[in-house]
This record gives structure tokens, sequence and C-alpha cells, in this order.
């Protein structure tokens, strides 16, 4: 979903924030800090002694400390409505009295509430945790969060014009910026993954990360993929959320390249030459991601029993249930499965206690604690299944070949509306990115 704001609106929503923060320690931003960002993901912790603290704030008991590389998990906390807080760090006034561009200082403070092992939970400092993470033999593959200051003054049409035109006019903006770091016994390389789209730097993209994995590009080469949530934040005219994007990287011990991006919903065919990756090729319109059940159980009809059982491998059952292992993955909204109205009183409760609905991120599990609770989700769902809409949702990490073969056996019956196969756009390796070809 694509929104673009006024300069009018803009002036308002930070007015209203500004307002909103009176103390040193307010109620947590919701409209910035995605709430849900690091729910039940493994966390690696990247400093000695990490303090876990009873409520997030520097003041707050100590529960316990943490070594670097404990891994725990992010775990929602039910006062907080959340996993991730963020606080502003400086009150009203002061906020007020900026006046110049070198004024500098953290304007927030970073907390995740999380769970060990052991059990026991509790808030750790933002500054100290990585996820997502690879952990290899020779070196560590992560994301860190880092303090970011970003200059904003109205009536400029750039970052470059606000920077080089400190004014009362200018608001720093202050964020979380996700790092991409490679950490080897002794030493460490990294690479911002936020970053202006043009040379104007008229239009920053925020990414949140929440997948890494390696691919095989090249020998004797390290190459990542990174998926990622996306948001553009553009002068004048505002921002808003735009589509996932994938980012292929590639590394060695002294640097990391990003070398693609590629929006997440199209496909990637690696053109090899040589056992080596030349070209790219982008595929739209190729698949079909996901199929209602009744559509599903008419195809299976329609296929030799050989593709019923290679069809049945590629797609599954996509159920609001806490078992579903690729709910992060595809963000489900229940509202394609529950409508309130339709369900009885108690059954009501039990949604609005373990599931919570944001207009921006769609619905999710949370306040999940123990297995019992589990229980009592999945059976809200078997109650009420028979009135709800299923569908199948294709896996999320087919490689090209597999993808090839759904799609022959769906056009094969004609089922699904796709371009012809040779509706691609080409990428040529430069030896420094790929760089898409001229026809």
């Amino acid at each position: 979903m694509r929104f673009r704001m006024s300069r009018k609106e803009i002036l308002f929503i930070i007015i209203f924030i500004i307002s909103s923060f009176q103390n040193m320690y307010s109620s947590p931003i919701k409209s910035d800090d995605g709430w849900m960002e690091f729910y039940n993901e493994k966390i690696l912790i990247i400093g000695e002694g990490l303090r876990i603290r009873e409520e997030p704030n520097i003041e707050a008991k100590i529960l316990g400390r943490l070594s670097y590389g404990d891994i725990v998990t992010g775990e929602w906390n039910e006062k907080y409505k959340r996993v991730k807080a963020v606080f502003e760090f400086i009150n009203n006034e002061d906020l007020l009295r900026m006046k110049d561009i070198n004024y500098k200082k953290n304007l927030k403070n970073f907390w995740v509430y999380i769970r060990t092992d052991e059990g026991l939970k509790g808030w750790v400092y933002g500054d100290f945790i990585a996820c997502p993470f690879i952990k290899y033999d020779d070196r560590v593959v992560y994301v860190e969060y880092r303090r970011r200051d970003f200059i904003y003054m109205y009536g400029t049409s750039s970052y470059k014009d606000a920077l080089n035109n400190g004014s009362e006019k200018n608001f720093i903006y202050n964020y979380m910026t996700p790092i991409l770091v490679i950490k080897y016994p002794d030493k460490k390389i990294d690479l911002e993954l936020n970053y202006f789209i043009d040379e104007s730097n008229f239009d920053l993209k925020l990414l949140y990360p929440f997948k890494i994995k390696e691919i095989k590009m090249w020998d004797s080469v390290n190459t990542l993929i990174i998926k990622t949530d996306t948001e553009s934040l553009a002068f004048e005219q505002g921002g808003g959320l735009g589509p996932r994007y994938n980012y292929l990287f590639k590394y060695d011990r002294d640097r990391i390249d990003r070398i693609f991006e590629y929006e997440d919903g199209n496909v990637l065919e690696f053109v090899k030459d040589d056992g080596k990756v030349k070209k790219i090729r982008i595929y739209t319109q190729y698949k079909v991601t996901r199929i209602n059940k009744n559509d599903f159980d008419k195809i299976l009809e329609k296929l030799t029993i050989e593709n019923q059982e290679k069809f049945k491998k590629y797609y599954y059952l996509v159920e609001p249930k806490i078992n579903d292992k690729n709910i992060k993955e595809n963000i489900l909204s229940f509202r394609e499965y529950f409508s309130l109205n339709e369900l009885n009183e108690d059954d009501k409760k039990i949604f609005n206690k373990y599931i919570y609905c944001d207009d921006n991120f769609g619905c999710k599990f949370y306040n999940i604690k123990t297995k019992k609770d589990v229980e009592i989700v999945n059976d809200l769902y078997d109650r009420n299944k028979n009135s709800l809409y299923f569908s199948y949702q294709l896996k999320p990490d087919l490689n090209f070949e597999q993808l090839k073969e759904v799609r022959k056996i769906l056009k094969g019956i004609g089922f699904g509306v796709f371009y012809e196969d040779d509706n691609y756009k080409t990428f040529i390796w430069d030896e420094k990115e790929f760089i898409e070809e001229k026809k």
C-alpha cells in the first residue's frame, strides 16, 4: 500500500508527535517502530554483559545478564502490546529548542522484549542485538541496528539542501537503521542497508530485514539474499509503505556490495555461463501465489496422479493456526478468515486476546505463552473453520526450476493468467552489479 501526504499533513503529524512526548519516558511510539518486527525470531546478542531489565528503561530493575553470542527469542509484552519499544529520549521543550543541524543527541531509546531458553523474560537494549543472522565456523553474518540522524527542513526538496542550509525550520528525524555486518574473528565489515534512491537524495528507502540466507552464484564468492519490508520516505510528499523487496549482496573480507534488488513477487532466473552467473532474468506474472481451496481441489481432479503429487509438494494450505511455519513470511491477514460479526461472544473474547490487528501490518498472533494458549487459539480456528475462506499458498523458497514446473502444470490445464515465457527483463553482470540490458 502506498500513500502520499501533503506538507500540511506532515506538519500536523510532526506537531502531534512533539506534543505527545512530554516526559522523559513516554508511551512507545506506535506509528513507526514495527510492533511485531522481532516476534518469535531468534536474536543474537552482540554485547558482553547485556542487562535484562524489568522495564524498557535504564533505571529499571536488572533481572539477569547475557553474554556475547547468546541466542534468545523475541517475545510479546502484554503491558506495552509489542515486542519492540521505541521511546523519546528528550522532552518537548528541548525538542522545540532545536535550531541548527549541528544539534547532536540520541533522540530515541530502542528496546526489545526477549525470552531466554531458561524462560527468563525482560527488556534488552537494542544497540546490542542482531536479527536476522547466520553463524558459520569462521564468521557470523547478521543485521544490527544503529541510530541515525536524518535532517528534514521545510521548503527543501532534498536531503542535501537540508544539510547545507541550517535554519530554525530543521526537524531532526532519528531512527534505527539496519546495518549488514560480516564479523570474522579478527575483523568486521559492514554496510548500511537504508539508502537514497537517486543522486538527488530525494527519496530515502527504509528497510526492515526479516530473513537472510546464503545463495550460490559464483565459486569462491560469498553471496546473500535479504528479504525486507520496505518504506519510502520522500521530501515534500511524505512517505508510505511500499512493496517488499529482496536484495542480493556479495562480500569478501574487505567489503560488502549490494549487487541487485527486485520486488518480492517477481521471479528470478540465474543464467550461468561456465558455472558462473552472468545474467539475471526477472519475470512478472510468472506464478500463481495463492489458489482458493475450491479451485485447488478442481485442479487436482484434472491432473494425473504423478502431477498431483508434484503439485501438492509446492503448495500448502493456509490456516490461521499457530503451527503455520510460513505465517511470518506471508503476513497473513486474519480478516480474510474471521468475521468478528459471525463469532459468538466467547470466541470474540478469544480473538481479541490472542490476535492483534494493525491497519498497516495485518493481523498477528500475540500473548502466546503456554501450550494451553496454542490449544485455545487453534480450537477457535477448528470451531469456525466451516465458515472460513481457505486458500493454498505457494511455498516461499522454491527455486526457478520448481516454479517453472508449477507453471507448466497450471498452463497445461488452462488455469491462471500468465505472461508469455519470453516476457522478462535481463540484467547483465558488469563486475560490480547487474545492469539492465538495453533492447
